[in-house]
């Protein structure tokens, strides 16, 4: 079912799904002959949260399935829980033909009848703004009243609102109590946010030993980005033990489970021989599936190594399309990169009117762009982020 709750980068579950919060913090600056690839800390956003889906008791249905006459007629005779499925169904073009507004209207009656979940999802429908106006501040009303009335789900996208300042004003207390509530019915994602903060001190003061505690729950009831950060901690020994094993061990799990940034880490490890082998052509599988499971950064690292022939034959069109995939998500470092294609003439037609829309954009993500790089031929290879790793 489509994506309608929580965000990223950062939270977002929804009974249908989410996302949340913005991307790791990078430290970006020139790659020089010998520099590896670039190598990112995760110091001060947290980390994306897992996927919840909608479950409907007394209707054997999936969202998606065919709407059934049956369903249509209880939905017709003031059913909420009917009329909730129908009006989802139809909101979302899955298993009937998309009209939103048709859809938000049977979700209101529903909504009239008491159901609790109808409050839910006009929330997620009004955030998501596909058919309709994204409208934050209603979806946080919608939210809150489906959250007052124990929506474990609703206080979990309505926590996320809180963290972003989307829609409400930013208030990490309420977020976190928010995110204990639905907490108490062991979701997963609403554990692994608790963990995250402790783990930043939002709302609460910083506690490494707190945030495994929640971490390890999250982890228990399902969430990768809790077993990908403990993994992390014991790394470290952060409110743990230091168990380098134990640590890689969670890790690769989490990569195994296609969580990006644990996709991306392990790329990291293998390239510089960091708790293992140094090992390329390693760094360029994982690289290779963190980019598939959306992650910008690995797509500049991967970049780097088709730029330089480091463990691939060396392509510098393909790490121009690497560079130009992450951009498109708003990453400096590769927006910088793209530019400087343009700058130097390589691969593409040399346009220094288009490199500096480029490098604008770097910019205004936070990436100050070297000024020999308007210059062909300049001091310095082609650009990349040297962003250094934390030591773990």
């Amino acid at each position: 079912m489509r994506r309608i709750l929580l965000l990223a980068a950062l939270f977002l579950p929804f009974f249908l799904q989410a996302q949340m919060i913005p991307s790791p913090k990078t430290q970006p600056g020139l790659m020089r002959g010998n520099a590896s690839d670039p190598i990112v800390t995760f110091d001060e956003n947290p980390p994306r949260v897992g996927d919840q889906s909608i479950h409907y008791e007394r209707w054997p249905i999936k969202i998606g399935d065919p709407l059934t006459p049956e369903l249509m007629k209880a939905a017709d005779f003031g059913d909420p829980t009917a009329q909730t499925a129908v009006g989802l169904s139809i909101a979302t073009g899955k298993g009937a033909p998309k009209d939103v507004v048709k859809g938000m209207n049977w979700l209101r009656r529903a909504v009239a009848g008491g159901s609790v979940t109808a409050e839910y999802c006009l929330g997620d429908l009004y955030i998501d703004g596909d058919g309709i106006e994204k409208d934050y501040a209603e979806g946080a009303r919608w939210l809150k009243k489906a959250a007052e009335h124990g929506e474990s789900g609703a206080q979990l996208r309505l926590a996320v609102l809180y963290v972003e300042g989307m829609g409400v004003e930013r208030d990490y207390k309420k977020a976190i109590s928010l995110f204990k509530q639905a907490a108490k019915k062991h979701m997963g994602v609403a554990e692994h946010a608790v963990g995250v903060m402790y783990e930043k001190g939002w709302g609460v003061e910083a506690s490494d030993r707190e945030a495994v505690k929640w971490y390890e729950r999250g982890w228990k009831d399902g969430a990768p980005e809790s077993e990908f950060r403990l993994g992390l901690f014991y790394l470290d020994g952060r409110g743990v033990s230091k168990d380098v094993e134990k640590g890689l061990a969670n890790i690769r799990s989490s990569a195994n489970k296609n969580l990006s940034d644990a996709q991306f880490v392990m790329g990291l490890f293998s390239s510089h021989g960091k708790y293992m082998p140094k090992d390329d052509k390693a760094a360029i599988e994982w690289y290779t599936k963190a980019v598939a499971s959306g992650s910008a950064l690995a797509a500049v690292n991967l970049a780097y190594k088709y730029e330089k022939g480091i463990g691939v034959a060396r392509d510098l069109r393909r790490a121009l399309e690497l560079n130009m995939q992450a951009a498109k998500q708003g990453l400096g470092v590769a927006e910088a990169n793209v530019g400087a294609y343009y700058a130097r003439g390589m691969v593409v037609s040399r346009d220094l009117e288009e490199a500096q829309v480029w490098f604008k954009r770097a910019a205004e993500h936070g990436y100050k762009v070297p000024e020999n790089w308007m210059t062909p031929g300049s001091n310095g290879e082609m650009a990349n982020n040297t962003q250094m790793l934390k030591k773990r």
